[in-house]
């Protein structure tokens, strides 16, 4: 019997879910660090122009999919090994003085792979299925362009300390 699940009910939910969990952060980050004086209606028109633009690119959908189905991943996972370790007290981890820094390596981990699983075709000038509009890009992220502008920059570093 087919569910509603195997039907791919969730693939028309998706850019739903992804509007609804852009529109909240923003609104919830804008409201919190009252960037825009904490006005209400303008830090609402804000989160939703900013959800809006998120719908438009596919890439930008695509990301905030996967790298939220990550996040549930781990935080499933951390509160899995708390309650094994532990009495069940989440915060005990995060109060550990490697608790933090742990959660934030795996979360740079976690990053840099959605990043480049979502964008590896526009960074990567090799790939099969890159899209011949983002040729600018591609020479900039190539790896010889990369490895001049780090020799420039030791180059820079080493003559200011010299200079000193």
């Amino acid at each position: 019997m087919a569910t509603l699940w195997d039907a791919g009910l969730i693939q028309y939910l998706a850019p739903v879910l992804v509007f609804i969990l852009i529109f909240v952060i923003i609104y919830a980050l804008l409201q919190k660090s009252k960037i825009l004086g904490g006005v209400q209606k303008l830090d609402f028109i804000a989160a939703l122009i900013v959800a809006l633009l998120t719908l438009i690119s596919e890439n930008a959908a695509s990301f905030v999919g996967t790298l939220s189905v990550w996040y549930v991943l781990i935080t499933v996972a951390v509160v899995m090994m708390t309650l094994m370790i532990s009495t069940g007290n989440v915060g005990e981890i995060t109060e550990m003085p490697i608790g933090k820094s742990i959660l934030l390596y795996v979360s740079v981990i976690v990053l840099m792979i959605v990043i480049s699983s979502t964008f590896g075709p526009v960074f990567n000038p090799y790939s099969a299925g890159a899209d011949p509009g983002w040729e600018t890009l591609r020479t900039i992220f190539h790896p010889k362009v990369f490895g001049v502008v780090f020799i420039f920059l030791l180059a820079t570093i080493l003559i200011n300390k010299l200079r000193e």
